[in-house]
């Protein structure tokens, strides 16, 4: 601000500013932050550990045609071919009766698309020399879900008796992710309160609005083991099943949540 002097009929500006008499201004006193607005600013966990109720088993059957050497087109290919696919549908069929025989619904049971790939190998011809052969194979993947876990041990014998030539594992999981995730979501917005609540009050301040809130919600923890068994003793008088166990799902969610202080 500037304060005009009239003399003599000369106009004179006479700055007020403090700067330009070489001073500065005092600091704001203790409390005030100008336009800067006071806030607290919290990031916080939370995690619960579930039982899984659902699983899901990835296994495979496969068929071969005979080798050849590599260099040799035969007449035959698309015959042996047509009977390694034969072969591997009645397979795959026998395997899905018995999966449904294990009390697994029609409906939970999938069966993939055929996958033909060749094969390449060497053959020891003799003992200075080795043949390149080639060879088709043909194969499909069973996925099961199995809703009722008391029923996986009788679906993974259903599947080994059925001569499935890969079992991948099983996969634990929650039919209803969404309830243990807002669970974990919620004790982890429980925390944040907590924490912001100490830090406000430990400081002389309350509480306002809040702000703004960031969620991110995870499965935490490794997957539980495809299975595990303990052995009968051999003083058993009969023989005992695997046992299976299941394990638990950890599930967390990490919140960032600013609030307003007063």
């Amino acid at each position: 601000m500037s304060l005009w002097i009239q003399r003599c009929g000369i106009a004179v500006a006479v700055s007020t500013a403090l700067a330009t008499a070489g001073c500065s201004a005092p600091p704001p006193p203790p409390g005030d932050h100008g336009d800067q607005p006071r806030q607290v600013d919290v990031q916080a966990q939370g995690s619960i550990e579930v039982a899984p109720d659902i699983a899901t088993i990835h296994a495979s059957l496969l068929e071969r045609t005979p080798a050849q050497p590599a260099d040799q087109q035969s007449s035959t290919d698309a015959k042996a071919l047509g009977q390694a696919r034969d072969g591997l549908e009645r397979r795959v069929g026998e395997a899905i009766r018995a999966i449904e025989g294990a009390g697994v619904d029609t409906k939970d049971v999938s069966a993939g698309s055929l996958n033909v790939a060749p094969e390449t190998f060497y053959q020891r011809a003799n003992s200075d020399d080795r043949q390149q052969m080639s060879r088709t194979r043909v194969e499909r993947p069973l996925t099961v879900t199995v809703r009722d876990l008391e029923k996986v041990p009788a679906v993974l014998n259903a599947l080994t008796e059925a001569g499935v030539d890969n079992l991948s594992g099983v996969d634990y999981a929650l039919a209803d992710p969404d309830k243990a995730n807002d669970e974990a979501l919620h004790k982890a917005l429980e925390r944040a309160r907590a924490k912001a609540e100490l830090m406000a009050k430990s400081l002389g301040a309350e509480l306002g609005p809040v702000q703004s809130i960031e969620e991110n919600t995870s499965g935490g923890g490794p997957r539980p083991p495809m299975m595990m068994a303990r052995m009968a003793s051999a003083k058993s008088e009969s023989a005992s099943a695997p046992e299976y166990r299941k394990g638990q799902l950890n599930r967390e969610s990490s919140v960032h949540v600013v609030w307003q202080l007063r």
